[in-house]
Formats: structure tokens, C-alpha cells, sequence
């Protein structure tokens, strides 16, 4: 009988807490700030592997030899991304110019293109990093 009982409020428990998880999805028709995905950039610095993701108006990726992080506003296809920082690990020449040089580009970010598979930001300047689901 308590063994009924038991695995009646167990299997009870189970389901409710599989009714309050919420599944995040990006809206891609409002242009809302994709949620836990990683892009990497494809147009620029490959051998770096540079990648972006952004959570709860926040940017973060990696940038070549170190981790970075910032603040992201984004509203329709308008982008501000401010106080970034990273993690100090030195890396090869090359790597380290290609890191310093996209998170110059990424501070001069002004516009943004979401769709399912990519993100393309534009710069003041008009340069563009085009970033591709990881």
C-alpha cells in the first residue's frame, strides 16, 4: 500500500515539475535577442575560431585566445554592446592581433541581422562580422 502511495506523489512531483519548464526560442520575426546559442564568425579570423552568443542582455564568446563579456542592448535591428572585457591569457602573435582586432569591431557594433542559422552585425565603418550557428 505505501509503495502505491509513494510512487503515486513520486510520478505526481514528475509531472508537475515537467510542466514548468519553458522551452526559449528565438523569434526571428521580431528580431529578439537569440537565447544560449553559439555562433562562430565565418567572414573573418578563421583559423581564430571567435564566437558569440548573448543571454539576457549580455554578449560573450570566445575571441581567439581568451573569453569575453559585455553588455548587449538589442532593439529591432539596432545593436549596443558596451563594457566588454575578457580574461589576460596570451596566446600565439597572430591569434592575439585577431582577437584585439574583432573586439575593436564588436565595441563599434551598431547594427544586427538574426535569423535561424545567422547573425551578421555592422559596424559603424559598415564592416561586417557574419557569425554562423557552432
Amino acid at each position: 500500500m505505501y509503495k502505491k502511495i509513494a510512487t503515486f506523489i513520486a510520478a505526481g512531483a514528475l509531472l508537475a515539475g515537467c510542466s514548468s519548464v519553458e522551452e526559449k526560442k528565438v523569434d526571428v520575426a521580431e528580431n529578439k535577442e537569440p537565447q544560449k546559442q553559439e555562433y562562430q564568425l565565418t567572414n573573418k579570423y578563421q583559423d581564430a575560431e571567435i564566437t558569440i552568443a548573448f543571454e539576457d542582455g549580455k554578449v560573450y564568446g570566445f575571441s581567439g585566445v581568451n573569453r569575453y563579456f559585455g553588455g548587449a542592448e538589442i532593439e529591432g535591428n539596432n545593436i549596443n554592446i558596451d563594457g566588454v572585457a575578457s580574461t589576460m591569457m596570451a596566446g600565439p602573435k597572430d591569434k592575439m592581433n585577431a582577437e584585439m582586432e574583432y573586439l575593436q569591431l564588436l565595441s563599434e557594433a551598431q547594427k544586427i541581422q538574426m535569423d535561424e542559422n545567422k547573425i551578421i552585425i555592422t559596424t559603424k565603418n559598415n564592416d561586417e562580422l557574419i557569425f554562423e550557428v557552432k
